[in-house]
């Protein structure tokens, strides 16, 4: 299944644990929550928007630590940002094939601002998380089923 990305759209909320959650150096009480709704087209010129979310752990993926917990969540906000400037319209696509198509310049650009390249596939795999969830909902099918019969077209022999 081919598709264009037509639009992206990228929120943030902030939210409180329930209990503590410490890993590394951080002990998180609270965080932000990024969501990002993508709209995509297929073939026939059926839109469908799909979803994803995901929590913007300070220290997650770049544990240096000189820096502020709002410093690595600015990192992952430049990630997403450095993503969807590169997902948006373009030639019709796979899931797997836009991804891979992608990826170098999307860790490029972010080594340019001095983000690693961890840092720099969160906001890829938050959109290909949402592109997948449309493509579910064109097909009508559960993500299970979609893995299962290869719906994003997955060449994991392919290298990036």
């Amino acid at each position: 299944m081919k598709i264009v990305v037509d639009q992206i759209d990228c929120f943030e909320r902030p939210f409180n644990l329930r209990l503590p959650f410490r890993y590394g150096i951080v002990t998180l009480e609270k965080a932000i929550q990024a969501f990002v709704r993508i709209r995509v087209s297929n073939a026939t010129g059926r839109y469908q928007t799909g979803w994803s979310a995901e929590v913007m752990a300070p220290k997650w993926f770049d544990k240096t630590p000189h820096l502020s917990d709002q410093a690595n969540e600015q990192q992952l906000r430049e990630s997403i940002r450095i993503a969807a400037s590169t997902y948006v319209k373009g030639d019709p696509l796979t899931p797997f094939a836009l991804h891979a198509s992608r990826y170098r310049t999307i860790v490029d650009n972010a080594r340019q601002i001095g983000l690693n390249p961890l840092v720099a596939s969160y906001g890829q795999a938050l959109l290909d998380r949402a592109i997948l969830d449309a493509c579910c909902q064109v097909k009508g099918i559960n993500f299970f089923d979609a893995i299962n019969t290869n719906l994003q077209t997955s060449n994991p022999g392919t290298p990036h």
